[in-house]
């Protein structure tokens, strides 16, 4: 897949770093420099890679290249549902009953596909993970769904903050990461095992975490 503008190109002095998490030339606001990161680490999870090309001030040419593969048998074919976010979808049964969820992600478009994907939950969303923060500690969601890298609050740091000053609340969070590729957020996923998920992901396996997580919550010590 070969994708061309006609734009004022990537500067050499940057091009090697478009890559990086939270790297952005966008005003403050309107990017969070995750687009390139995550689409990268995406195609390099299916075997790919991708390829940049740039001239200042002729344009830009971003090559997606992976291998073929071979179609599926019909006997293999498995009924779907299409999401504009996630994974195709197998199809599974709706929750016993709709849980209190608050999903934080700084995307907004992960929001409006957890929106739609559990639109059978009372599920409430929020951008801002200082906003989210004093929502919890006012509130009672059963469920906390957070974005693992975030700018200026990390799902990390909110999880820490909640452990200070609400540690019932921050056993309710299950986490969403678009990759593992920093050792601080490595370590810390593997402190809160079953409790985190990679996007893009099936809903039918984070519905099956929240109940799992709410199956938890709702033993006795």
């Amino acid at each position: 897949l070969v994708v061309s503008d006609t734009g004022s190109g990537i500067p050499a002095e940057i091009r090697d770093r478009i890559f990086e998490p939270f790297f952005t030339t966008k005003a403050v606001g309107l990017g969070a420099g995750m687009g390139l990161f995550i689409t990268r680490n995406v195609v390099q999870s299916l075997g790919g890679r991708v390829e940049v090309e740039s001239t200042p001030g002729v344009g830009t040419t971003f090559s997606i290249v992976l291998e073929s593969a071979e179609p599926p048998t019909e006997a293999a074919a498995l009924p779907t549902q299409t999401v504009e976010f996630g994974l195709p979808e197998k199809m599974s049964p709706a929750p016993a009953r709709p849980l209190r969820i608050l999903a934080i992600d700084d995307e907004e478009s992960a929001l409006v596909y957890l929106r739609r994907a559990l639109a059978h939950h009372r599920l409430t969303t929020e951008t801002d993970p200082h906003v989210a923060l004093e929502r919890i500690l006012e509130e009672s969601d059963e469920i906390i769904l957070c974005d693992l890298m975030m700018p200026d609050m990390t799902g990390m740091d909110l999880y820490r903050e909640l452990q200070r000053r609400r540690p019932q609340c921050a056993e309710r969070m299950v986490f969403m990461t678009a990759g593992i590729f920093v050792e601080h957020s490595r370590e810390f996923l593997a402190s809160v095992p079953g409790r985190w998920i990679e996007k893009p992901f099936r809903i039918a396996d984070l519905e099956q975490m929240i109940e799992s997580r709410v199956r938890v919550l709702e033993t006795p010590s």
